[in-house]
């Protein structure tokens, strides 16, 4: 069983996953020769727009990158207004009306336009049990063996929370107080239209 929508209607949904397969698709934008940082993401972009586009900007790198949007002059930054467009962490503020959005990497600098009204199509795949709102949802206890399982491995647990040490079996005793829970989604991205996203290595 699988849902289809368009992009735009993903949200925060978007995974790390999904931002790495459109980076890869990305054609990567000339360089432009501004003296700021949003003026060479808005020539880059200039193009990309259509009557119904839907577009954001994706900052992955270091903090020091999400620095350069926050000061630089024309840009709204969230923190700054008096009703945030969006309320998750991700969400840094925006340029004009195009929402951005920055991943903390430490091994990659990139900026990439999307428009997510045109990038192609969305499958959301629905576990056939388990199935919480199109979320694969379990909920297991912890027994005896699976619980000798964590503390092997995780010696931490055999320390309270005032980092006295305790007794095995109470850290056993505790962890069988405790529930196993895993949450999981699988997301298929069509890329239909390559020319409906940019990139730029900073």
């Amino acid at each position: 069983m699988a849902r289809q929508s368009p992009v735009r209607t993903l949200g925060r949904e978007v995974s790390e996953n999904l931002l790495s397969q459109i980076e890869n698709t990305a054609p990567e934008a000339a360089r432009v020769e501004t003296a700021s940082l949003l003026d060479e993401v808005s020539e880059a972009i200039r193009g990309m727009f259509m009557a119904d586009s839907a577009m954001v900007v994706f900052v992955r790198g270091t903090p020091d990158l999400q620095t350069r949007f926050l000061k630089a002059p024309g840009f709204s930054d969230r923190w700054r207004q008096a009703t945030p467009r969006f309320n998750f962490g991700e969400y840094i503020g925006d340029i004009g009306t195009i929402p951005v959005f920055f991943v903390y990497d430490t091994q990659v600098s990139r900026i990439t336009a999307v428009d997510l009204a045109r990038i192609g199509t969305l499958t959301w795949y629905c576990p056939q049990k388990d199935n919480t709102n199109g979320l694969l949802v379990t909920v297991t206890e912890i027994d005896e063996t699976e619980a000798n399982r964590i503390v092997d491995a995780q010696p931490d647990f055999l320390k309270g929370q005032d980092g006295s040490v305790r007794s095995r079996e109470a850290a056993i005793r505790d962890l069988r107080l405790k529930v196993r829970v895993f949450v999981g989604v699988k997301l298929e991205l069509a890329i239909e239209a390559p020319d409906a996203m940019k990139k730029m290595s900073q």
